[in-house]
């Protein structure tokens, strides 16, 4: 509901934009929605920096249980990068057609009503990921952090035997 909230505005402030009002959005809606898009890329990039790094500085040779929970704490932060790549991806689409619905110049009520649709299918299709994206990032984090734990906790243990 808040791509689709953010779509809706956008869509209002190129129609006011193409009929020469001088109306726009309101300088908090302006801010929150580049706050959101900055946040989208930033955690994407956050993931797939996190995921090079992991993979650059991996030793995977010194305990087969840290090297096999690494491994899965990768796959689930790829998991989480592609997730966030497609939400990306479907953004630009749902805010053209919201756009296209609200500047019809004859606007028929089925074209209207399919707008609509479609705008609310994208919507709940791109922000049901959402959870997916973080829970997966989530689960690849704690999965790094206890894989490169393990190594340093065995030879903590056989220190004090």
């Amino acid at each position: 509901m808040q791509l689709e909230h953010m779509a809706l505005a956008a869509a209002k402030l190129s129609k006011q934009r193409l009929n020469g009002d001088r109306m726009t959005m309101s300088a908090q809606a302006q801010v929150g929605t580049k706050f959101q898009s900055k946040v989208e890329f930033y955690f994407l990039g956050l993931t797939f920096t996190i995921l090079a790094l992991s993979i650059q500085t991996a030793e995977l040779d010194s305990n087969l249980i840290s090297t096999m929970i690494e491994l899965i704490s990768w796959i689930s932060m790829l998991l989480a990068g592609l997730i966030g790549l497609s939400r990306i991806f479907w953004i630009p689409t749902l805010y053209n057609i919201e756009d296209i619905k609200e500047n019809q110049v004859n606007p028929s009520s089925e074209v209207h009503s399919e707008a609509e649709k479609q705008v609310r299918r994208i919507a709940s299709k791109v922000d049901g990921r959402l959870p997916y994206q973080r829970g997966a990032f989530l689960l690849g984090i704690m999965l790094l952090l206890i894989a490169r734990a393990i190594p340093g906790v065995f030879y903590i243990i056989q220190y004090f035997e």
